[in-house]
């Protein structure tokens, strides 16, 4: 259902070996920051743990950021779990670029200028009343 909802069809490249070439680029320059918070991510759910294993989070997270070329912002791990419980990591992976890239890219949108760095999707939801 996922998939139908982000609009990936069959027509869409959604490979296990696509995606393995991903992770085996390796950790991203965001892996610490990955890593702070993919232990945190839904620590009190036994089922959860036992379904989703922390390291499939934060392989799935750098392959995210190393194919984007965003950086990793706090709460992506939270979006990204619920895909891991119903979808294979690969499956899982084309839905969260879809879904970031598509649907909330200003969530992940990162803006540098000088030294200051922003994100304005992160803001903006803040603002939200």
């Amino acid at each position: 259902m996922w998939k139908v909802f982000l609009g990936l069809t069959a027509s869409h490249h959604m490979s296990a070996q696509a995606y393995m070439k991903v992770v085996q680029e390796g950790p991203s320059t965001y892996d610490e920051k990955i890593r702070a918070d993919t232990y945190r991510t839904f620590a009190t759910d036994a089922n959860f743990k036992a379904f989703v294993p922390e390291a499939k989070l934060i392989r799935l997270l750098n392959g995210y950021c190393n194919v984007s070329g965003q950086p990793y912002v706090q709460g992506m791990n939270i979006l990204v779990a619920p895909f891991l419980v119903v979808l294979t990591e690969a499956e899982a992976f084309f839905c969260i670029q879809r879904l970031f890239s598509s649907w909330i890219p200003q969530y992940v949108y990162f803006s540098s200028s000088g030294n200051q760095q922003s994100l304005p999707g992160v803001h903006a939801g803040l603002a939200v009343r």
